[in-house]
């Protein structure tokens, strides 16, 4: 249970209490100081939703608040790396987040905390047989951490993804395009909780339909080349990632 408690502390910390504002101050103060203190209140932030989590589940004993600072600590140099980075790719934000989770497995051993089975073959065979040592409320908490992955996770990795794919936009446009950007997150948002939906009831005719809604509203804007290609080439990720979690969804959640 330590672990899905402190795997959701850090998306909820990292996609839900984390503004644009904090992001871009925690990389421009990196630039100046040795010391970066909006990373500082960021994981600040992370320990005090762990700690609460921790309480609320009633697993907050010495073990679980050494384990959470630990985690606190590799969290705060783990971003200290990302924001020195000059600039931030897919590549950058799928290393931080596997950085996240190896120091959030290593802690949760090195403490005493780790309750899944200690051998990878013991681990297949334990999915395999329905026998994983998961109780309810922790089933909560991994649906929880899947839904935030699916809607804000995925969505941050795909506009890193297509960021360097946009079409070119001239600085009097930078506040409109924003704006859009804004607008196009929701829309992919709404998106994957399709997909899901979709792929859940085997509708799968309605994906097919909901690409060629997004296309035909965007009928005029596609004419342009660079454009079309932006268009179609973050389609196609958000797409492929909202039918990922969803066939991860379908095994783990009803299958097993």
């Amino acid at each position: 249970m330590a672990f899905s408690v402190l795997l959701l502390g850090h998306v909820i910390t990292d996609y839900l209490l984390q503004p644009e504002v904090l992001v871009r101050a925690k990389r421009l103060s990196s630039r100046r100081l040795f010391f970066q203190p909006y990373t500082l209140i960021h994981v600040m932030i992370f320990l005090a939703v762990t700690l609460i989590l921790g309480a609320v589940e009633a697993i907050l004993d010495w073990r679980f608040v050494l384990a959470t600072l630990s985690v606190t600590i590799l969290h705060y140099f783990i971003d200290y790396w990302k924001n020195l980075k000059k600039q931030q790719t897919a590549a950058i934000f799928l290393l931080d987040f596997l950085f996240h989770i190896i120091s959030i497995v290593v802690t949760c051993y090195a403490s005493g905390l780790w309750d899944m089975p200690a051998s990878w073959d013991a681990l297949i065979s334990a999915v395999k047989t329905s026998t994983l040592p998961i109780n309810q409320l922790t089933q909560v908490n991994y649906l929880v951490i899947f839904f935030v992955l699916l809607i804000w996770g995925t969505g941050n990795f795909v506009s890193f993804v297509v960021a360097a794919k946009g079409p070119p936009r001239s600085p009097e446009s930078l506040e409109k395009a924003a704006k859009v950007s804004r607008r196009n997150a929701h829309i992919g948002y709404m998106e994957r909780l399709l997909i899901l939906l979709f792929i859940l009831q085997e509708a799968y005719i309605a994906i097919v339909l909901l690409l060629l809604f997004k296309a035909l509203v965007r009928f005029e804007q596609l004419k342009d080349r660079d454009y079309a290609e932006y268009f179609i080439y973050g389609s196609m990720l958000s797409f492929t990632c909202g039918m990922l979690f969803a066939t991860l969804y379908r095994y783990f959640y009803l299958y097993l």
